[in-house]
């Protein structure tokens, strides 16, 4: 896909789908995405790749609003990875992180102007906005986790894992922060004092981790090739669904409280019922 055009709209992308028979594939995108993330006004798209540049697309018409011709956020070229972006509660900011840097950024989503500023020891893997948009939660590769003021950029507090984290997520009332490592380690913290309150454990590393919206279950997927689904509250298993040989889940995300989206490392995304630990369905990316 050139970059210098904007992509088809997501609603004529979804018709060739029907056309072809549930599946359509698009032309590759150079330099490679690496995170992508909705705003939550809907209105706004915003994706960064492995050249250090972050590029915001219109959702109802898939027209770029800025990005493509603006300089890369850190100064390696090709080697400023966006390993991780976010976009505030408001949809008015959007915090990055560049790996190669060490370094985050929060942006103008109006104009993609660097409005703060923050530097690591480590190479940051996962970030979250806390649900007032007050507080930015990073996670690192020394196994670090972060509160940053999203005002000031200031470090407001740390939190000692262990091991690398490779993912970090706010409950929707922003009381607890979820972090996963890459030893199959969940932790949950107490988001004002940085107390660790319970841990859960995957096995392999934790790929992905997202909790449901009333903050009641966390699933997470992990390098044993296995969805899980955890009560937030006690931290007992719910439910576990396994995925078959070389292949594992990268992402996942709750569709709607009794469905999961799991994107694998084979391109596919299945819908899992939390319920049954059923698939529901597959899309092909």
């Amino acid at each position: 896909m050139d970059l210098r055009k904007p992509p088809p709209p997501l609603q004529s992308i979804w018709e060739r789908k029907k056309q072809l028979g549930g599946r359509v594939s698009l032309p590759e995108i150079k330099p490679k995405v690496t995170c992508v993330a909705v705003a939550p006004d809907d209105k706004k798209i915003a994706y960064g790749n492995d050249y250090g540049r972050v590029v915001l697309l219109s959702a109802l018409t898939g027209e770029v609003q800025w990005g493509e011709d603006q300089p890369e956020y850190g100064s390696s070229g090709p080697y400023s990875i966006v390993k991780s972006l976010a976009f505030a509660p408001d949809s008015n900011n959007i915090a990055i992180s560049v790996y190669e840097e060490q370094t985050g950024y929060l942006l103008s989503a109006a104009t993609g102007d660097v409005v703060q500023k923050w530097q690591h020891e480590h190479h940051v893997n996962s970030l979250a906005f806390a649900p007032d948009g007050a507080t930015i939660a990073t996670g690192d590769l020394k196994g670090k986790v972060t509160l940053w003021s999203a005002a000031t950029s200031e470090k407001q507090r740390e939190m000692q894992c262990g091991a690398g984290v490779t993912s970090v997520a706010y409950d929707p009332n922003g009381v607890r922060i979820a972090s996963g490592d890459c030893n199959g380690k969940v932790i949950l913290w107490s988001a004002a004092t940085g107390a660790k309150e319970r841990e859960m454990h995957c096995g392999k590393g934790v790929k992905s981790m997202a909790y449901e919206r009333n903050g009641k279950t966390i699933a997470t997927g992990d390098g044993d090739r296995k969805v899980t689904v955890w009560s937030a509250a006690t931290g007992a298993m719910l439910r576990e669904m396994q995925y078959g040989l070389n292949t594992w889940p990268v992402s996942v995300a709750f569709a709607r409280s009794d469905t999961i989206a799991c994107g694998d490392s084979r391109g596919r995304v299945t819908l899992w019922s939390v319920e049954t630990g059923k698939k529901l369905g597959r899309l092909m990316a």
